[in-house]
């Protein structure tokens, strides 16, 4: 009887005894009639192999972009394929991932427990420049200028400059000029002197007559001399005025005579005024001769007027000429020096020596000679204007110094309220309410009626002037949207109705509010959304796992049993093994060992014993030949050895593809493939497509192992099947325009034939405001360079749409810039003999054909709103950055027909671009535009 060594498998370790005894047939005994089974336990944790680092460039316009790494496939010694499970929780090759490093760890479980984890690092760089005042990294950047503002420049041209430099050193650069001009020259220029005094009696009229009537005279003869009269101007002398001055020192004679001891003085006033010939260039220098003409007139008069009245003298004043109450008048003419300044007529004023009209925003106060901004309420659209006008009943405007009509908007009536207290108004939410016109949120009320403004101290009480809706007082709230006083707030209880939580979730009030909590295997704020179990991956041993509604459960593979697939099937349950023989337990199989004198994989058949006591082993056949003494075994096919008790290798010259893992068997070999391959070699990927659940519309992309489904456009979730919602409206202030404020995305496929619908909303007449812009690298087929076609499709100036197909433009008088929402269309067709038409409202308003003929529109770029593109993505001007509201942009790749058209103008015909649709800008939204959600043209 020989001993025999019982060994385990690599990676396990025997408990129990490793020695066992056989006949001389191979054939296992017992010892005292006690059966001793050795185990093997697994003490050898699974293999698990990392993909390398992965580095790759963010998206171009995004903080991140989609990484696609090959999942690791573990290995056990047990032959059972691990459990894995990753850290992050649920993260998938084809995620998106943020600028910066990402450490991913994979974990293998085998079925002993035993764990081996790896790791590698995803790492996403930014190289894309900034568009000076954002980057698509959404960090912080560092902006220097060359210019400060508040900067005081010269006369001429000055180019400002800015960089922009994000933490990954990309530099982005942008200027602009500022273009400094002189002032027009105002038409008529008045200098007023004053500086001569008459030393005499100021109550005679007939010195006051003949001191202007000289005046007059002498100062006409010195005009007559003035170069810049004669030579560029009309000069006239006008409104002299004798004004009488303070009476010196009187005393007191007898019988109540007064006696002028010092005298008394009066004094001339007059206007001089110039007519200039408005051909005139250079305004400085005309100021600066009329200047010096006037000095020039006052030293001609200081040499001429004497100290003493003489009959030379222009003034000449004697005792025969004239007399008052019989006394001499002792007079005399002094010249005094006086301030020359410069007076404008009425809607301008005086600045550095010239005359200036009040701006646009502005009017003329004469009674302080003022310019000053036009009131809130009143608007002024023209320079040089004596009053403002008034906005219609009804409007006021945000701001004083307005300039437009246009920017006298609707107050906000009882109800409703919005962020300046005019039009665009909103209704209250469901809950608060507001009495007042004019108002800029709702606010909240207490019980006993007090207005209290929210997030303040209970005790400020807000009255008629309040500027916030009222929130409804604890438990209180409001059947309808726009509620106007606090009887309209009732005490309702969310929970009344039956159906607001979803699939027999429990509803529970927190004041008025209605929470509810879901039962196992549902999820969302209305408990309205099944969560899906199998992302978790809960099946073990390969089980697949399939969801239903609130649940899910698991369709074990052979071997396997249980909830999870956790439970091995016994297969030596049913007795297998013929003959008294002994069932071994496996994963999926059995294993008999047979009694002395039988075999086979349940011990059926009795053996054959060739001499010399050979046993031909595993079905083996004992041959002795005719006429001779030695026998041998003729061994069944698999098996070779002088007893057949060698399995031969079928796997030695097999190659398992696609990673797949050869299982010798009896006279045959098993390939067991990777997730997402099948064949007998693995040869063949299974298409997950094949029994896809995305929905119709959508196209499905075969993954390994796994697929994906791609949404059209205004389509989202994970099988497509939510519509996104088309009713909000991006809102660019005109207060706060820059040329940061925009929506941006890619487009990807290039255009033979587009259609263009959007709904505009804007007042703008100032610039040339670009509603939509696409610009695109295109690749050029004779040297393979890239050309920037910046103008690819655009549509710009809403005062006369202008439309642009590969920077070849169309210039149109439609008008849109009339505070009015207005629905246009453009569509084109390049095969079609590039035939275009633009449709307002509707209506067809020009069209042609030969526009960029047999031309496509190439893909990959950038479609932005609210800005025009100089280059993709940047290049950006503030005099083509757009105002106002915008709504349903939608881009389909086909020509419309003009019933088409009619169809996009019914908000109620809800018609997602095929190419772009609405929905898809909101990720882009960047600066200061406001979405207005749930609104639409009005």
């Amino acid at each position: 009887m020989d001993s025999c060594v019982y060994k385990c498998s690599e990676g396990f370790e025997m408990q129990g005894p490793d020695t066992l005894y056989c006949r001389e047939n191979g054939k296992l005994l017992t010892i005292n009639n006690e059966e001793r089974r050795p185990v093997c336990v697994d003490k050898m944790p699974p293999e698990i192999k990392c993909p390398p680092p992965e580095v790759v460039p963010a998206a171009k316009g995004s903080k991140g972009t989609e990484v696609h790494w090959e999942v690791p496939r573990p290995s056990d010694n047990s032959g059972i394929l691990p459990k894995l499970l990753t850290e992050p929780n649920f993260v998938f090759p084809g995620d998106y991932m943020e600028i910066g490093r990402t450490l991913i760890r994979y974990i293998a479980v085998d079925h002993a427990e035993l764990r081996s984890t790896c790791e590698f690092e995803i790492t996403v760089y930014d190289d894309e420049p900034p568009t000076v005042h954002d980057d698509n990294s959404k960090e912080k950047l560092e902006i220097t200028q060359s210019h400060q503002s508040g900067h005081k420049f010269s006369q001429g041209r000055h180019t400002v400059t800015y960089r922009a430099v994000d933490l990954n050193n990309n530099e982005a650069l942008c200027s602009f000029d500022v273009i400094m001009t002189p002032r027009a020259l105002p038409n008529k220029i008045r200098h007023m002197m004053r500086g001569f005094y008459y030393q005499g009696d100021c109550s005679n009229l007939n010195v006051q007559a003949y001191l202007k009537k000289m005046f007059l005279q002498h100062l006409s003869e010195k005009f007559e001399k003035a170069e810049l009269c004669l030579r560029q101007g009309t000069c006239s002398l006008k409104t002299v005025r004798v004004l009488c001055g303070n009476t010196t020192d009187h005393v007191r004679r007898k019988r109540d005579v007064w006696e002028h001891i010092g005298g008394e003085e009066l004094e001339l006033e007059f206007e001089i005024t110039i007519d200039v010939d408005q051909e005139l260039n250079d305004t400085e220098a005309v100021i600066q001769n009329f200047l010096e003409t006037i000095q020039n007139l006052k030293w001609d008069m200081d040499e001429d007027f004497v100290l003493q009245p003489t009959t030379s003298s222009p003034f000449p004043l004697s005792d025969s000429q004239f007399s008052h109450q019989n006394e001499n008048i002792p007079g005399s003419v002094v010249f005094t020096e006086g301030e020359t300044t410069l007076e404008c007529k009425p809607g301008s004023v005086p600045n550095d020596d010239l005359c200036v009209l009040c701006s646009p925003g502005t009017y003329y106060d004469s009674s302080v000679r003022e310019c000053r901004d036009c009131p809130i309420g009143h608007y002024q659209e023209d320079e040089g204007q004596l009053e403002c006008n008034k906005c219609p009943d009804g409007m006021t405007t945000e701001y004083s110094r307005t300039r437009n009509e246009t920017e006298c908007k609707g107050i906000c009536q009882p109800g409703t309220y919005s962020p300046t207290g005019l039009e665009t108004c909103l209704a209250c939410p469901i809950g608060t309410y507001q009495e007042h016109s004019r108002q800029h949120t709702c606010r909240c009320v207490r019980k006993e009626r007090q207005l209290l403004v929210c997030n303040l101290p209970q005790s400020l009480i807000v009255g008629r002037s309040a500027t916030k809706c009222l929130e409804c007082p604890s438990n209180f709230s409001t059947e309808i949207v726009g509620a106007t006083n606090v009887s309209q707030c009732l005490d309702l209880d969310p929970c009344a109705k039956k159906d607001h939580c979803m699939n027999d979730g429990v509803c529970t009030r927190h004041g008025r509010e209605a929470k509810c909590i879901c039962k196992e295997g549902f999820g969302g704020d209305r408990c309205e959304q099944d969560i899906d179990e199998c992302l978790q991956k809960p099946c073990f041993n390969d089980g697949i796992c399939v969801n239903v509604e609130g649940s899910f459960y698991c369709n074990c593979s052979s071997g396997f049993k249980g909830t999870l697939c956790d439970a091995e099937v016994d297969e030596c349950l049913s007795s297998p093994c013929l003959n008294n023989g002994t069932c071994l337990d496996k994963v999926n199989d059995f294993a008999c060992i047979c009694p002395a004198g039988y075999e086979g994989p349940q011990c059926e058949r009795a053996q054959e014993i060739c001499y010399p006591d050979i046993l031909c082993l595993n079905g083996g056949t004992c041959i002795e030949p005719e006429g001779s003494n030695h026998s041998y075994c003729v061994c069944a096919e698999g098996f070779t050895g002088i007893d057949c008790s060698v399995d031969v290798d079928d796997c030695e010259n097999v190659t398992c593809l696609n990673n797949g893992r050869c299982v010798d068997e009896i006279a045959s070999f098993k390939c067991l493939c990777q997730e997402g391959f099948e064949g007998s070699l693995c040869e063949t990927e299974i298409d997950e497509c094949a029994s896809h659940q995305c929905f119709s519309g959508s196209t499905c992309q075969d993954l390994v192992g796994r697929y994906q489904c791609i949404c059209p456009p205004g389509w989202s979730g994970t099988f497509c099947e939510t519509k996104l919602s088309s009713d909000f409206v991006l809102n660019f202030p005109d207060s706060k325009a820059t040329i940061a404020n925009m929506a941006s995305m890619t487009l990807n496929s290039p255009l033979s034939d587009v259609t263009v619908s959007m709904w505009v909303q804007t007042t703008d007449t100032q610039r040339s405001g670009t509603p939509m812009s696409y610009a695109v690298a295109s690749t050029s087929t004779s040297d393979g360079e890239n050309t920037i076609v910046d103008n690819a499709l655009t549509i710009n100036d809403c005062s006369g749409v202008r439309v642009f197909v590969n920077n070849e433009p169309l210039v149109t008088e439609v008008q849109m810039a009339d505070g009015q929402w207005h629905h246009l269309a453009f569509t084109w067709s390049s095969e079609n003999s590039g035939e275009w038409t633009l449709y307002k409202d509707g209506k067809q308003q020009s069209n042609g054909t030969h526009l960029r003929p047999n031309d496509v529109i190439p893909g990959g770029g950038n479609l932005v709103i609210g800005q025009e593109q100089d280059a993709v993505g940047g290049g950006f001007s503030p005099v083509e950055t757009f105002t106002g509201n915008i709504t349903r942009v939608n881009v389909w790749n086909s020509y419309f027909s003009k019933s088409n058209i009619t169809r996009l103008c019914s908000l109620d015909d809800d018609i997602p671009g095929k190419v772009v649709a609405w929905p898809d800008f909101l990720p882009g939204v960047k600066g200061n535009v406001n979405i207005l959600q749930n609104e639409r043209p009005l």
